[in-house]
């Protein structure tokens, strides 16, 4: 059964392809990311992509995947407005949720290096009307977290939630900050010509960057981490 049989004569479903690949480079994510979000083949993605559509069950996880309505990525009305409006929402009853990327990386906390990968481990929903109070669902990224030195603030193995977006430094409130290839997880204070990087645990010494050296240019405030949550044990 090919998708107009299944969904009926619908206006736009002819660019659902479109609509498909667009929101996915909207929301910065390749085919294989994309795909493993969703539990399918990069192919299956491919695909889509070129003009099949999806039935039932894979196109509702598309549309979590991807932070619209069905309604939209068939019809291209309702929900996720136009293609490119990233801060669409997805229905869940009646509860909104903003579904923002959880990237299998660990952002270390104590000086260590991003282990990089191409892998987004999954779309993790919070309800729209709480998030919308954080900041930016649309520049907003889940990332896990090792090292102590924010203890007992964050601790080893907590999941952060970054706003990219929020990137003036503002004292008391913890950033990511890459310095050079490495990212770091940390209070950050301004002082003149020097950016302050500060523990929460006092054990680990203040990281001083002067700005107008050649060290200044690699650092980068990556975004505001706005929450952060822990598994038991």
């Amino acid at each position: 059964m090919s998708g107009r049989e299944l969904y009926g004569n619908r206006p736009g479903l002819e660019d659902f392809s479109f609509r498909l690949k667009q929101r996915r480079k909207d929301f910065g994510l390749s085919q294989k990311q994309l795909a493993q979000a969703v539990g399918l083949s990069s192919k299956t993605i491919q695909k889509y992509e070129y003009g099949d559509t999806p039935k039932g069950s894979n196109l509702i996880s598309l549309s979590r995947a991807l932070n619209c309505s069905i309604d939209w990525l068939l019809t291209g009305r309702s929900g996720g407005g136009a293609y490119g409006q990233k801060e669409a929402r997805v229905f869940q009853g009646e509860t909104e949720l903003a579904m923002i990327p959880k990237v299998q990386g660990r952002l270390h906390a104590g000086g260590g290096s991003l282990e990089t990968s191409d892998n987004v481990k999954g779309m993790y929903g919070f309800r729209h009307d709480w998030i919308r109070q954080k900041g930016l669902p649309s520049r907003m990224i889940l990332m896990e977290v090792s090292g102590d030195s924010m203890a007992p603030e964050i601790k080893d193995g907590d999941t952060v939630l970054i706003d990219q977006s929020q990137t003036d430094i503002y004292i008391g409130k913890i950033y990511a900050v890459s310095i050079g290839q490495e990212i770091t997880v940390k209070y950050v204070e301004r002082a003149p010509d020097k950016i302050i990087l500060r523990s929460a645990n006092r054990t680990w010494n203040d990281i001083e960057v002067d700005i107008r050296g050649d060290l200044g240019e690699s650092v980068n405030i990556l975004g505001r981490v706005v929450w952060w949550c822990r598994e038991a044990k």
